[in-house]
């Protein structure tokens, strides 16, 4: 048993006198709790709005209508059964929210029976916010311009709630209690008239006391986590709903003292929307679908026509709202944004919205819903969109783990030596890797660690219980010692073969930070801040380090060298320079890495001499306003074979996940090594690998390709690479690979619609940085890129942009796959591999 089974009993004093459990004593059954923040169908005849136009306000605000209730089904004749009584309350406990919820019993129905014969008794259930303020009737009073803390003070006073406001709300609105309405109707024009949302609940202490009923008010519930409901997955119903009453098309303003604004309108006082009244009004040609609004405090005709363009476009439509019915492993609570992708629907349904209700049921899931509903505009998913949605469901990898886990294609497991098989005097350890292949396709990120059992035997066939003892659970990859001889063999449990890849990337990209060419500034040399390259964070300096190729000079004049150089740059988190360092033979600047010594970046990058002869990984350590080149500043480390191409490799670097070199080749040839071999002059690569191996086609090589390499980030064992060229016309990627894997993990084409800028064209702009990085136990992906836009502009020139922007990558979480088989001969297998 579980506060997850259970609903408390409570008396009118809120003492717990009794528990339902639908696993305890007292079993319940047809429970549906339902909150909400608006109505679903959302049809007011006419639009409404409050003052105070300078503020935020939100013309949905008046669409919203606060409910918590529910129904709960008890069969008579159990031990706690003849309290379900009207006036005493149940009690539940929300996890994801952490709060207590009491629900009062406000009716009571003996109806019937159930399958055992026992009669039963239905409870219809209200949050005891809605009982108090339905037993509250405020003192009579009036009061102009309130804000919402003294509101809710003259509205609760003597109620025995307390008020938590979390809003940022500054709207004032004119109150007036006539002594003779209940509270509840005035909360509820609260919440509009403050375009606030409200969650009651209450504070128990340690030995289950009720010490706090509190009214939380926010300026919006729930969270925006990415979450996407997919049907066929987490979805099991979807209902779309469209109201077509009070669509309007053409809408008639006025603001404080009658002020129209037809001295800026062609002398009218209205505005309409030609297109929309040709979709939805029959007689279009003759007349208009009309409204009428008014706002006493907009006092400028200007703001009075925005105003009113804000307004028509809420009503310019039918309104739309979708229930759906979820899976129980979907959680969403109320106010969370969701994206529900059907593309079965016709039309498809590819939407995102807030959840303005949610049902649940403790006991059965099947009641588990959500609306989505035009209390704030639902935002149509773009073709791109869908197109992203089609990539990640990757249906063709879907059918194959289906017909892996139906017996219907088979599996073949592949063990890979890196180190090779033979022991030598400088060989410490040596890799076993097995990787899980179907019909030609790696599988391997889509077992958990637990899948995998490992088997020692020696010459004579004698298995070693020890080692397999130490080495359970060890994932695909196990680490011989020196000498340790045998035959290995991993045999693979087909039950830990998920439908989702080990880690995905999210479709939420938070803005860290825009640089605008037109804002950037001078650097010590006089010369203007060419364009970023790559873009790192520094959290611990609170900074942003960035490259750039330095071609403001001919070679050999100013600072420049007769090789490619490239200039580093500090700025702070604001995007002012702090100073800057130029590093003769640094390449293009397309990556790099760095570590702080003394809280000072120490970069980790290509070099070659002023030469162009010698090529190799080296450590700079910053030094501000300085030209520094190899043996002056610039420390060479391992020398770097040559390639097929003039730049030896793109360098990045990792030492926050052990310590690790990564070298990409504009060819495609990825190399990962040891910091400690770099340091000691080696160049010896741990993995190997092509980007071709992942849908990759490099250009450069002097073979045909279409795919323009960018830059790369190692977040071990994750290694991301970003590919695309405007000038090329070709279509932007990110992907993440598992080196020790060498396998697929995702990957996310990137196009205009996926971030919030206003590109000129779809492919008007080019992936730059690309990185991983560990921050608050999650990964993160940062990605820049060189956006073409026209935003602001005055002068008919193209404005370049340059945002960074970081995205949430969600690893599986497998803790529950800890299964241990006390009988191997009761291990399901799907494959298995022998080295």
């Amino acid at each position: 048993m579980s506060l997850d089974t259970q609903y408390l009993i409570l008396d009118k004093q809120y003492k717990r006198i009794g528990m339902l459990d639908y696993e305890g004593a007292t079993p319940y059954y047809n429970d549906a709790i339902t909150v909400q923040i608006a109505d679903s169908d959302n049809t007011s005849t006419e639009p409404v709005a409050y003052d105070n136009w300078n503020v935020n306000n939100d013309p949905n605000a008046n669409s919203k209508n606060w409910n918590h209730t529910g129904e709960i089904t008890v069969a008579q004749g159990y031990p706690d059964s003849d309290k379900i009584v009207a006036g005493n309350h149940i009690a539940y406990y929300s996890k994801s929210l952490d709060h207590w919820y009491i629900m009062t019993i406000i009716q009571t129905t003996e109806d019937g029976s159930d399958a055992s014969g026992r009669h039963v008794t239905v409870a219809q259930l209200e949050n005891i916010a809605i009982t108090d303020m339905n037993n509250l009737i405020p003192m009579k009073q009036d009061a102009t311009s309130v804000t919402i803390e003294d509101a809710l003070g003259y509205l609760l006073k003597n109620s025995g709630w307390i008020v938590k406001n979390q809003s940022r709300s500054a709207l004032t609105i004119d109150i007036s209690f006539d002594g003779q309405n209940k509270a509840q109707s005035y909360l509820q024009q609260f919440l509009a008239g403050y375009n606030v949302e409200l969650d009651a609940y209450v504070e128990v202490n340690g030995e289950g006391t009720v010490t706090q009923k509190v009214f939380e008010i926010r300026d919006a519930l729930g969270n925006d986590n990415g979450a996407i409901a997919y049907y066929g997955k987490n979805i099991t119903g979807i209902t779309r709903n469209t109201v077509f009453q009070d669509v309007i098309t053409k809408l008639h303003v006025k603001g404080k003292d009658d002020l129209t604004f037809a001295s800026i309108n062609d002398g009218k006082d209205f505005i309409v929307d030609d297109d929309a009244n040709q979709k939805y009004n029959p007689w279009y040609k003759t007349s208009y679908l009309e409204g009428h609004i008014e706002s006493s405090d907009i006092e400028n005709p200007n703001s009075l026509k925005d105003w009113a363009k804000k307004m028509l476009r809420l009503y310019n439509h039918p309104r739309v709202n979708y229930t759906v019915d979820l899976t129980a492993d979907f959680q969403a609570e109320l106010g969370d944004t969701v994206r529900v992708i059907d593309l079965e629907m016709e039309p498809e349904l590819t939407v995102e919205s807030r959840v303005i209700q949610r049902t649940f049921s403790k006991a059965d899931y099947t009641q588990n819903k959500i609306v989505l509903g035009e209390f704030v505009t639902i935002t149509p998913v773009t073709p791109d969109y869908i197109k992203d949605i089609e990539d990640r469901i990757r249906k063709d990898i879907k059918q194959l783990i289906e017909d892996v886990k139906n017996g219907k294609k088979q599996v073949t497991v592949v063990l890979k030596t890196p180190n090779g098989v033979t022991w030598d005097k400088s060989t410490p350890t040596k890799q076993l890797i097995a990787q899980v292949f179907a019909e030609g396709t790696n599988l391997t990120s889509y077992f958990s660690q637990y899948a995998y059992t490992w088997t020692k035997t020696d010459l004579s066939g004698n298995h070693d219980i020890e080692w397999e003892e130490s080495h359970k659970d060890a994932g695909n990859v196990i680490n011989l010692s020196n000498g340790d001889v045998g035959t290995f063999t991993v045999q693979v449990n087909g039950d830990f073969l998920k439908e989702d890849a080990e880690a995905t990337i999210s479709f939420e990209h938070e803005v860290v930070h825009e640089f605008k060419n037109a804002k950037l500034p001078t650097d010590f040399w006089g010369k203007k801040v060419g364009i970023p390259q790559y873009i790192m964070w520094v959290p611990e300096l609170q900074q942003f380090l960035i490259s750039s190729a330095y071609d403001e000079d001919d070679p050999g004049t100013g600072q420049r060298s007769n090789v490619d150089d490239v200039k580093f740059h500090l700025f702070d988190k604001d995007g002012n320079l702090k100073s800057s360092m130029v590093a003769q033979g640094a390449g293009h600047g397309s990556s790099f890495g760095y570590k702080l010594v003394n809280n000072v970046p120490e970069i980790w990058t290509y070099s070659e001499d002023n030469n162009g002869k010698h090529e190799c990984v080296a450590k700079i350590p910053w030094q501000a306003n300085k030209v520094v080149s190899q043996g002056k500043g610039i420390t060479p480390l391992a020398s770097l074979p040559k390639s097929e191409n003039r730049i030896a490799r793109r360098i990045s670097l990792d030492t926050k996940n052990g310590d690790w070199v990564v070298g990409v080749t504009l060819g495609g040839l990825i190399e990962i090594v040891a910091v400690e071999s770099v340091n000691a002059g080696k160049w010896e690569p741990t993995y190997k690998m092509h980007v071709q191996d992942f849908g990759f086609n490099p250009i450069g090589t002097g073979k045909e390709g279409n795919t323009t390499m960018q830059s790369q980030g190692l977040n071990f064992p994750y290694l991301v690479l970003n590919s695309g060229s405007p000038d090329s016309n070709e279509q932007a990627s990110v992907k993440i690979i598992n080196v020790v894997t060498q396998s697929l993990i995702d990957e996310q084409e990137n196009s205009c619609t996926q971030f919030d800028i206003k590109w000129l064209k779809e492919k008007a702009f080019e992936p730059e940085t690309v990185y991983l990085t560990d921050e608050d136990n999650k990964i993160y992906l940062y990605q820049s890129f060189l956006a073409r836009t026209n935003e602001d502009n005055t002068n008919g020139s193209i404005w370049l942009y340059y945002p960074l922007y970081k995205t949430e990558v969600s690893v599986r979480d497998d803790s529950q796959d800890d299964i241990t088989y006390t009988d191997t001969e009761d291990t399901p297998e799907i494959g298995e591999g022998e080295q």
